[in-house]
């Protein structure tokens, strides 16, 4: 749905507030085809294993065991559904949105704060 009608569409049931769900992370039975979909636009191969061409660190992260299971669990179900990708490509991405969800959360608090301050 493009901008214009979005905004006309929040303006008439008067929503304060417009959040694009392609950007967000759902909580739900869609979580799986969103981190899937995810995976297909981030990770690329020439030949060796998938990655995102971005990644230009790598760190050692500790888990709790449940956390590693269930980033084992989901790697291989994607794996058995041609979606190949490791738990460690799994649990960066799934940061790297969590993370930006909070660093936009951050800049709208800052806009409204400067907003009110006017």
């Amino acid at each position: 749905m493009n901008k214009l009608k979005t905004a006309k569409i929040a303006k008439t049931l008067g929503a304060d507030v417009i959040i694009d769900l392609k950007e967000h992370s759902i909580n739900g039975p869609l979580s799986l085809l969103h981190l899937r979909e995810k995976l297909e636009n981030r990770l690329s191969s020439s030949g060796g294993r998938p990655t995102d061409s971005r990644w230009g660190l790598r760190r050692q992260i500790p888990f709790q065991r449940r956390y590693w299971h269930f980033l084992q669990d989901t790697s291989k179900f994607l794996r058995k559904e041609g979606e190949p990708a490791s738990p460690g490509q799994l649990a960066a991405i799934l940061l790297e949105d969590k993370i930006n969800e909070i660093i936009a959360h951050k800049e709208q608090s800052f806009r409204g704060q400067t907003a009110a301050s006017r």
